[in-house]
């Protein structure tokens, strides 16, 4: 694997001593060839996760293991993946799988065609190619248990972790379900499961090794494909294995889609929100006095919109109930538990009290006006401040303001920081991006101002008064210079990644004809 800095490492064991760039590293693999044997991984087993390996007679410390596989002895029989799915109790459906094996057939003409019918299960039908074949190998692949993985650093309440050693490990009983894992591994190797709800992947069979035994797939390879041990000690086939052949690290090379329709709605709402703020800013804060009329009606559209933006984040989760071990137990570099404390933030400190300020005077005199279960719950909200006079009227007024100057870049944070959770999934390069928080940002000023503009011209019709042509006049020229902002950050994105990827792309183009592991 890849790791920071251009350094290429081995799975999750030590990385090798030399550094190289990502051209040099790109052009030593394609020179390396087909058929050399490839490290899966190599990882030091510790405490396997919440007292597995304290057996009677198993110490953690005393292992260093790893695995690799041998590509010229490998046949795609299936039989790993078999044993694997027997053993750990994996689904027999589909695509569910915590190790596969895929076939590579090259053609004289360079072109390479790669499947892997129901993951290799059941083996693999005679190779049907247009091209004269030169040459077929199986390559099985599984978790390479990274040394820094990024599905550790992305799990909001910490559920996947490595261990001590390094092995990386999903605790089932504290899994939310949200799939953040599953779509930043860039193998391809973690899955939903489909009974339990949460994500699933290889374990190295951690309840073989604390009793001495090798994982199943190991087992039951017919041809020894699979060689897995100890690395520390010189005798063990491992470090023969090791010391006799070319090493190479499978390439993140996989990436697919599994955040669906719900997860694009939370953006979204929450665009809606910071879009709606900023444009209720632009009254209190620059006295842009032509969009006065929608001042209200702003604060009340971002209210609304944030107090159902979690509702589709919360159906999409596998285990919506653990949700709130977000804020009592958070992993801190996981993007996205650090948004829910800024969605407390903005809601609570922000959002609230901006209202409550601009809505006390209001509170209390229908308190006073009223009767009956009215009355009490105007006067509750306006919590014991029912002070009229000119002094404290100054004074709401003037925190209004400030919370509105602070509110700004709190909005700013909101729909930022959510452009800032995809461009944190390094599997999805395309989403990779320092312009993805801006990019979300004019997004949302731009959807914000359109929704309130709408509301504003419907609500007027539909209470048959009369539409403030100066105020629909000023929010559509806003919506439009924000339009134009919006498109020329998002093509200057796009034309960024094109001009620098051009190179990178010739060169996996190379690669992927020559080398596809």
């Amino acid at each position: 694997m890849a790791g920071e800095g251009g350094r290429v490492e081995a799975g999750c064991g030590p990385p090798v001593e030399h550094e190289v760039d990502r051209r040099e590293f790109l052009e030593q693999a394609l020179r390396a060839g087909l058929g050399v044997p490839i490290l899966l991984g190599v990882v030091r087993i510790q405490d396997l996760a919440a007292g597995e390996a304290r057996q009677e007679g198993y110490e953690p410390s005393e292992h260093y293991y790893g695995m690799g596989v041998d590509v010229e002895r490998c046949i795609g029989c299936g039989m790993c993946a078999k044993a694997c799915k027997t053993e750990n109790d994996v689904p027999l459906e589909p695509y569910y799988f915590n190790t596969w094996i895929e076939r590579y057939v090259i053609q004289t003409d360079g072109e390479v065609v790669v499947d892997s019918p129901n993951g290799g299960l059941d083996g693999f039908p005679r190779a049907q190619s247009e091209g004269e074949i030169q040459r077929t190998f199986f390559v099985p692949k599984l978790c390479n248990h990274c040394e820094d993985p990024p599905c550790v650093q992305v799990c909001p309440v910490g559920a996947t972790f490595t261990t001590e050693d390094g092995a990386v490990l999903v605790d089932e009983e504290y899994c939310i379900g949200c799939r953040y894992c599953i779509q930043a591994c860039p193998y391809g190797a973690r899955w939903f499961h489909p009974e339990k709800h949460v994500a699933a992947k290889c374990t190295l069979c951690y309840h073989r090794l604390v009793e001495g035994l090798v994982p199943a797939c190991v087992e039951v390879c017919p041809t020894g494909a699979r060689v897995f041990g100890e690395v520390e000690h010189r005798a063990t086939p491992l470090a023969r294995f090791m010391r006799l052949n070319e090493i190479q690290v499978l390439k993140p090379h996989e990436f697919e889609l599994h955040w669906g329709l719900l997860v694009v709605l939370y953006p979204y709402i929450t665009g809606l929100v910071a879009g709606a703020f900023i444009l209720a800013s632009l009254e209190r804060v620059f006295n842009v006095k032509e969009v006065q009329p929608t001042y209200r009606l702003a604060l009340l559209t971002a209210l609304a919109f944030l107090l159902v933006a979690p509702l589709p984040l919360l159906a999409h989760l596998g285990h919506p109930l653990r949700s709130y071990e977000i804020f009592l137990t958070p992993n801190r570099k996981s993007a996205m538990a650090m948004f829910g404390f800024v969605y407390a933030w903005y809601l609570t400190v922000v959002l609230l009290l901006e209202i409550w300020f601009e809505y006390r005077k209001d509170l209390v005199l229908w308190a006073r006006s009223e009767r009956g279960p009215k009355k009490w719950l105007h006067y509750v909200l306006t919590l014991g401040a029912t002070d009229l006079s000119e002094e404290a009227l100054r004074f709401d007024d003037t925190a209004g303001r400030w919370i509105t100057i602070i509110g700004i870049p709190s909005a700013f944070l909101l729909h930022g920081y959510v452009g800032f959770i995809f461009g944190s999934v390094k599997a999805n390069p395309w989403w990779s991006s320092v312009l993805m928080p801006v990019v979300f940002l004019f997004s949302a000023i731009v959807s914000g101002i359109a929704l309130v503009l709408f509301l504003y011209v419907a609500a007027s019709l539909f209470r048959s008064k009369p539409v403030d042509m100066r105020c629909a006049d000023k929010l559509a020229a806003f919506l439009f210079y924000a339009m134009i902002v919006d498109f020329s950050l998002e093509m200057l994105d796009f034309i960024h990644r094109l001009y620098e990827s051009e190179e990178s792309i010739e060169i996996y183009n190379q690669f992927n004809q020559n080398s596809q592991y």
